[in-house]
C-alpha cells in the first residue's frame, strides 16, 4: 500500500486540480447569478379587528444563487413578510423579511423597511340613493321611487370607508308616469367626488352585493291654473214678441286647474244650456259647472246666468204715399 503515500503531495495536488478544473466547468454551465423580482407582501397574525392600507402590495428583492435555481424562483417562490401581531393603528414604518421555497437560493436584502396605515376594520351600510332629472313638467313620485338594492355594505378600514355615499343615476330625464331600469350601475363617491372600492387594503376590502341596482320610478305633471271664460248658449225661443237682449254670467272668467297637456286645450268652458221655452221676462239661473273633461276642476262649483229678455220694440207703419 506504499504507493497510495508515495509522492502523496503531488497526488494531492492533481487531485485538488482535478476538482477545481471540474468546478469550473461546472460554473460555466450553472454559474451564480442574480435577479431582481417583485415578491408579494404577507402580514401574519394580524389582528380581525384591523385594516392595512396605503401600503404597497411587493416589494423589489435581488434573488442570488445558482442560475439553475434562481431561473426557477420567481413571485410564486419568494414573499415578503412582516410580523403585524404587534401592530398599532396609525402610520408606521415596518420590517418586510423576505423568504426563499427553492433550496440553495436566497437574497440579498434580509430586511425590507416600508410604510403602511393600520386602521379598525369596519363595516359600514350606505343607503343607495336615486338621483334622476326629470322632463320638463313632470315631477317625482317620492314614495315609488324603489331602488334595488336600497343598501350597500362595505367592510374594510374606517377611515377609507367614512363619508362613503352610493347612488344611482339614469342617463335619460325621465318623462313618463312609471319606469324600470333593470340594469344601472351603482356609483361611489367621498365627499363630493367620484370614489372607488378601495384595493390597497389588507384584508380586502369586500362589498355584500355587485355595484348594479334596478330602479322604478314614478313621475306625474303637476297641476297647474288657467283662467278661461265661461259661454252659455240658452236652448229654444221666447214667448211671441220677446227676444234675448243680453246674457251674464256671474262671474265671467273662472280658474281652471289640472294636468298641463290638457290646460292647452281649454280655451273656454260652455255652461250646460238653459231653456228660455215660453219666456216674456228676463230670468237669472244658478248653473253648475259640470261640463270639464276629466281631472279638470274649476274654482268655482256654480255661477250665476242672468238671461235678460224683452219684447220686441213696435213696429211703426209706413206712410201712405202722397199724391
Amino acid at each position: 500500500m506504499t504507493w497510495i503515500v508515495d509522492n502523496w503531495q503531488l497526488k494531492l495536488l492533481a487531485l485538488v486540480l482535478s476538482l477545481g478544473l471540474f468546478a469550473a466547468v461546472a460554473f460555466q454551465q450553472n454559474p451564480v447569478t442574480t435577479n431582481l423580482i417583485s415578491a408579494p407582501i404577507q402580514y401574519d397574525g394580524l389582528s380581525p379587528s384591523q385594516s392595512i392600507f396605503a401600503a404597497p402590495s411587493t416589494e423589489k428583492v435581488t434573488l442570488t444563487g445558482l442560475a439553475q435555481n434562481v431561473r426557477i424562483a420567481g413571485p410564486n417562490n419568494v414573499s415578503i413578510h412582516v410580523d403585524a401581531s404587534r401592530l398599532r393603528n396609525g402610520t408606521q414604518i415596518v420590517i418586510g423579511r423576505p423568504r426563499v421555497a427553492v433550496p440553495s437560493v436566497g437574497t440579498l436584502e434580509d430586511q425590507i423597511p416600508f410604510t403602511i396605515t393600520v386602521d379598525d376594520r369596519a363595516s359600514v351600510t350606505v343607503q343607495v340613493e336615486a338621483r334622476i332629472n326629470y322632463a320638463e313638467g313632470w315631477k317625482p313620485v317620492t314614495d315609488k321611487i324603489v331602488v334595488t338594492p336600497s343598501r350597500l355594505t362595505i367592510v374594510g378600514a374606517a377611515s377609507e370607508l367614512k363619508d362613503f355615499k352610493a347612488f344611482v343615476a339614469p342617463a335619460a330625464p325621465i318623462g313618463v308616469s312609471s319606469a324600470d331600469i333593470p340594469s344601472l350601475p351603482i356609483q361611489l363617491e367621498k365627499n363630493g367626488r367620484p370614489a372607488t372600492i378601495p384595493t390597497d387594503t389588507t384584508p380586502a376590502t369586500t362589498v355584500d352585493s355587485t355595484l348594479n341596482a334596478s330602479l322604478h320610478v314614478e313621475a306625474q305633471k303637476p297641476n297647474q291654473t288657467r283662467r278661461v271664460p265661461l259661454l252659455e248658449t240658452p236652448t229654444g225661443t221666447p214667448a211671441a214678441g220677446y227676444r234675448i237682449t243680453a246674457i251674464t254670467i256671474d262671474p265671467l272668467f273662472i280658474d281652471v286647474s289640472g294636468a298641463v297637456d290638457v290646460l292647452t286645450n281649454i280655451n273656454s268652458v260652455a255652461l250646460p244650456p238653459i231653456s228660455v221655452d215660453g219666456q216674456s221676462a228676463t230670468i237669472t239661473r244658478t248653473v253648475r259647472v259640470n261640463t270639464l273633461p276629466a281631472n279638470i276642476t274649476s274654482s268655482v262649483s256654480t255661477v250665476s246666468v242672468t238671461i235678460t229678455i224683452q219684447q220686441n220694440p213696435a213696429l211703426q207703419p209706413s206712410p201712405s204715399p202722397t199724391r
